[in-house]
């Protein structure tokens, strides 16, 4: 009997080991997007601008231009014999595969393009493998936080690789991701660019109080623009850079031209945006008009001739569902088509808040979306709606859910931009404000108390005084 048991086993274990080859050859390899794709982890983008994170790129070449995320389309930027090409207004291709809407009450097709520099951080959040046609396509999406501008992505791009023809049936991996290197490398320190964003700021913000200019003079151990350019053309990391100019005492030139120089030498954005901030916004124009500080109550902007008194700018309102019963109105606020925004000088402006027994924690500072229309179902805050009444929606307001409200305002994104808050001293109530890091393009508000609503839908039974609030425009 334990004879017959032995026998068996061994047909077993001999019938496994004379099918493994069989397996083996069965089974299929890997595709080349398969391949491409562990590679490259693609992240998943949100409807609020926030991403699930991926893997990191770094852009090599200038000529690529992205259009807000909630544009429908957008033409990629074409990359071939060893020259990225910009993108096309007339050019079509992946029309179905760019059709990407995460805003879809954004401004539409290109009216908003911009450039991402070289040395720029992006996240993969599509890639595409065509190999009929020998083309690798990536759409990429601004990644906010590597580069120390802003927690949310609001920019996107696509950059498509032409191979020549018949290359990619063929092609080895290692070949396509060194012509993908070319415009592509990847970040191997994706957690370390966050070194470059502001400090987490508590729920009552504290006032920062800034030593006098003279005590900031250089010294033997002051970090200067050279002394960076040297760590950078040693190969230090951008974390470890970073972290010595936090913790040095610095004396940065960052001027227009000396930015431009500096991003020239290779500096990354990051450790740009690092540099900017050590250096204080506008340290230098500050300091030439501190003796033009303004001595009526109000609130200025700091320009290269002094302080200039700014305007509030007028809030409008659009009402999209009157409640019958209530006798309520749910409406919008912001900025309409007609109202003309004031142009900054600078991309990390620097204002000026003057006023008796002053709240200065309670202003704000956001970025501008325009929303072009709304269903009348979105004004609901009432919640009909989602507690499935829909066959009330019509005796509570007295028109479909679905009917269409035009809106046409500039109205605030949900998240705020930090601001420096930093006391002048010997002026009791005045306050220098300046946003932490660079602005991109786009419009902006500075507003006080409930002048806006971030989330857009105000219930309102009448009018109301308004504070004052700033509207502006970035190019």
């Amino acid at each position: 009997m334990r004879q017959k048991i032995a026998i068996a086993a061994t047909w077993v274990v001999v019938g496994l080991l004379a099918g493994a080859p069989a397996v083996a050859q069965n089974a299929t390899p890997p595709s080349l997007k398969e391949q491409l794709e562990a590679q490259y982890t693609l992240s998943k983008v949100h409807t609020n601008g926030t991403v699930d994170p991926g893997t990191v790129l770094v852009i090599q070449l200038a000529g690529i231009k992205g259009v807000p995320l909630g544009d429908l389309a957008m033409a990629p930027a074409i990359y071939k014999d060893g020259v990225l090409h910009p993108p096309s207004k007339s050019s079509s291709f992946g029309a179905a595969l760019l059709q990407a809407s995460t805003r879809p009450t954004s401004e539409t097709s290109g009216k908003d393009f911009r450039a991402f520099p070289v040395g720029d951080k992006v996240y993969v959040s599509k890639l595409d493998v065509n190999l009929k046609n020998d083309r690798i396509m990536f759409v990429v999406v601004e990644c906010g936080a590597c580069n120390g501008v802003d927690q949310t992505s609001e920019y996107k791009a696509a950059v498509s690789f032409q191979f020549g023809k018949g290359y990619l049936a063929s092609a080895s991996v290692p070949d396509v991701e060194d012509t993908i290197a070319k415009v592509f490398t990847i970040d191997t320190g994706t957690a370390e660019p966050q070194a470059a964003q502001p400090e987490p700021q508590p729920e009552q913000p504290s006032l920062v109080q800034t030593a006098p200019a003279q005590a900031q003079g250089p010294s033997a151990q002051t970090l200067t623009n050279g002394d960076v350019i040297k760590m950078v053309q040693a190969g230090l990391d951008d974390a470890v850079i970073i972290a010595k100019i936090k913790s040095s005492q610095c004396d940065f030139d960052t001027s227009t031209d000396a930015l431009i120089k500096l991003k020239g030498s290779g500096i990354s954005a990051a450790v740009l945006t690092a540099m900017t901030q050590a250096s204080g916004p506008n340290t230098n124009v500050q300091q030439v008009h501190e003796s033009t500080l303004p001595t009526g109550y109000g609130y200025y902007l700091l320009s290269a001739t002094g302080y200039d008194l700014l305007a509030p700018a007028e809030v409008q309102i659009v009402t999209g569902l009157h409640h019958i019963a209530l006798g309520s109105n749910f409406v919008v606020d912001g900025f309409g088509p007609n109202t003309i925004p004031k142009d900054l000088s600078s991309s990390s402006p620097t204002f000026l808040a003057y006023e008796q027994n002053i709240d200065v924690t309670a202003l704000h500072f956001v970025k501008l979306d325009f929303v072009s229309s709304m269903q009348a179902q979105d004004f609901d805050i009432l919640q009909t709606v989602n507690s499935g009444m829909f066959d009330q929606f019509r005796n509570y307001y007295g028109v479909e859910r679905r009917q269409a409200v035009k809106v046409n305002l500039w109205g605030p994104r949900a998240s705020e931009i930090q601001l420096r808050i930093e006391p002048v001293p010997d002026r009791v109530g005045m306050f220098r404000l300046s946003p932490q890091g660079s602005l991109r393009p786009g419009r902006y508000a500075l507003y006080y108390r409930d002048a806006l609503h971030p989330n857009l839908i105000v219930n309102c039974k009448g009018t109301s005084d308004q504070d004052a609030v700033f509207y502006f425009n970035v190019k």
